[in-house]
């Protein structure tokens, strides 16, 4: 396999991983999120998150995956060698800067994933005042991380895109 092809592949997987990610994303927040809120589908809301929750959280899994691997792939067809990364003079050009901007909000992001996951106890049966209370507190505070981690992969693609293009601002 020549190195052209090697590096069109991983980038091609890059692209195909963050259409996963962010595309689930907009998704959820667009389409299944209204849907869930129709006065139809709320008794049944906590069912369909349950059945979805866990493809989503593994659709999301597997994209970071591609996305850390071949980011990797791609940066190493980027520079001259690990080394160079390893330079403080690397950081202070603008791929260097942007590249690192990146990686911040991908660590970012990757904890607050870790962090957004609904509360194991909710069923939907919950009845007593304070648990109900304590369950959507928590909803509220996974629907506003949720909105975080979108808008920061949002910026992680504009950084993506100037990684390659050169800085636009």
């Amino acid at each position: 396999m020549t190195r052209h092809l090697l590096y069109s592949l991983s980038v091609w997987l890059h692209i195909l991983g963050a259409c996963a990610w962010v595309g689930s994303m907009l998704f959820f927040a667009a389409v299944f999120v209204p849907l869930l809120r129709r006065p139809e589908l709320r008794a049944k809301s906590h069912e369909l998150v349950r059945m979805v929750a866990p493809r989503f959280h593994r659709l999301g899994w597997i994209s970071m995956l591609v996305l850390v691997l071949s980011g990797l792939i791609n940066t190493r067809f980027r520079i001259s060698g690990w080394v160079e990364v390893l330079s403080p003079g690397f950081w202070t050009t603008s791929f260097g800067k942007i590249l690192g901007y990146k990686l911040a909000l991908v660590l970012v992001v990757l904890i607050a994933t870790l962090v957004h996951r609904p509360p194991a106890e909710d069923d939907g049966t919950a009845q007593d005042p304070a648990a109900l209370a304590r369950l959507e507190q928590h909803r509220r505070k996974a629907s506003y991380l949720g909105r975080l981690v979108m808008l920061l992969s949002l910026v992680i693609l504009l950084l993506a895109v100037a990684l390659v293009r050169g800085p636009f601002w």
